[in-house]
């Protein structure tokens, strides 16, 4: 099955071709990486795929059902999820209280009932901060935790709605070399175990060559790469527009050892 299908979506900008008759697919427990230098168009791809933007052309299909110009939260009835940042609101929650948060919007509760909703949801709450490896932080406010913390936490928000498909651009953002690695282990272990198909942006060439199963290479809005990390690593045009010989050699190592 597959879980996300994009056909030759574009997007112009005025004189700008953001995106240029882009393809993919994606399958469930598949994690598909997207990969350019700044201004390559990824952000408006995901942006195209998540609802935010609606193409000039193409069409977007989530979970065999046409997707192409339904809002985000259509999208999301469908099973998309997205890891976003969490909101100055959120950060005055506790852990646990912004994941009862998110499990309600899941469930279309307005957000001025959040606060005298607590309480019903918390052992689901805890559920998912445990899959996330931050039961025990459950009780501390989302502002005082470590990045690599809120991250993991930014990770079982987008859990609440169960999502088959999660967008993720740029998750290792910020974070150190180990944190980087022990985020996308998780996310590739909840990938297998709950069968989500998962999209992901990342500047951080060491993540994507040792956790992605394919990479899809853009630059300037086109797609010029696509396939198994060994076989993106070894393109010549990719080592030409965008990895280099260092970067390529860094992530063979990646691979090695991811």
């Amino acid at each position: 099955m597959t879980i996300l299908l994009v056909e030759n979506v574009s997007k112009r900008f005025g004189g700008v071709q953001a995106v240029a008759g882009v393809s993919l697919s994606l399958a469930p427990q598949e994690m598909l990486a997207v990969i350019g230098p700044n201004g390559a168009g990824k952000s408006t791809l995901f942006n195209l795929i998540g609802g935010q933007l609606p193409p000039d052309s193409g069409r977007v299909v989530i979970a065999g059902r046409e997707a192409t110009r339904l809002p985000v939260a259509a999208r999301a009835r469908l099973g998309m999820g997205r890891t976003f940042q969490i909101a100055e609101t959120f950060r005055s929650f506790t852990a646990q209280q912004a994941v009862e948060a998110a499990l309600l919007a899941a469930r279309g509760a307005p957000f001025r009932l959040f606060a005298r909703a607590f309480g019903p949801h918390a052992a689901e709450a805890r559920a998912l901060l445990a899959e996330v490896g931050m039961e025990e932080a459950a009780a501390t406010p989302v502002s005082t935790l470590a990045y690599g913390d809120v991250k993991r936490v930014e990770l079982a928000l987008a859990l609440a709605a169960a999502p088959r498909l999660l967008l993720m651009d740029e998750p290792t953002a910020g974070m150190a070399p180990a944190e980087r690695g022990a985020l996308m282990r998780l996310v590739r272990g909840l990938a297998r175990g709950r069968g989500m198909g998962v999209l992901f942006t990342e500047h951080d060439m060491d993540s994507v060559f040792a956790f992605a199963d394919r990479i899809l290479v853009m630059v300037r809005g086109a797609v010029i790469a696509a396939g198994a990390p060994e076989a993106v690593r070894a393109d010549p045009a990719v080592r030409e527009a965008y990895l280099g010989k260092a970067g390529l050699a860094a992530a063979l190592r990646a691979r090695r050892h991811g």
